[in-house]
């Protein structure tokens, strides 16, 4: 195999892995509480996770008032924040597959990630100040997102995919 193939494909790979991942995350959460009505696996621990009251409950979080997004563009259009993900993790996978062909997709996966990545603090805020009950699935995607972030960073930087 070519040198060259070799070292597009194992970012590639890493990428197409973090992307599947989130799509994994995003499809297990948004079927789990909205198509069954009920809790995700792994995500419920009965008692605070912390001394200050937090409990790890992907319901509380997951059918708050903040899990949705409302955007008006003359028409008000409420977007759940899984399906925002399933959708940001898509096009994720399209651009990790893109890095096969031209380096300017890596440039255009870090864009893409700096803005998921923006959304986290304020997400990461609402889960622990606000709604006082954390998700493993949510927690899962932003650790994701931060890899994505960091991994094509790193990969700009180094120039390991021209």
């Amino acid at each position: 195999m070519n040198v060259v193939i070799k070292l597009k494909l194992i970012p590639t790979i890493i990428f197409i892995t973090i992307s599947i991942a989130g799509i994994g995350a995003a499809l297990t959460s948004y079927y789990y509480v909205y198509m069954a009505n009920t809790s995700p696996p792994a995500c419920h621990f009965s008692g605070n996770i912390t001394s200050s009251g937090i409990e790890l409950n992907c319901l509380n979080v997951l059918k708050s008032s903040y899990s949705s997004l409302s955007l008006n563009f003359g028409v008000k259009v409420n977007a759940n924040f899984d399906v925002l993900a399933i959708i940001y993790f898509s096009v994720s996978l399209i651009l990790s597959l893109m890095m096969l062909f031209t380096y300017y997709s890596v440039i255009a996966q870090y864009i893409w990630s700096i803005i998921g990545a923006s959304f986290i603090p304020y997400l990461v805020y609402l889960e622990i100040y606000v709604i006082r009950s954390i998700c493993i699935y949510c927690t899962t995607m932003h650790i994701l997102i931060i890899s994505q972030v960091l991994l094509s960073l790193y990969y700009i930087k180094s120039k390991k995919l021209i």
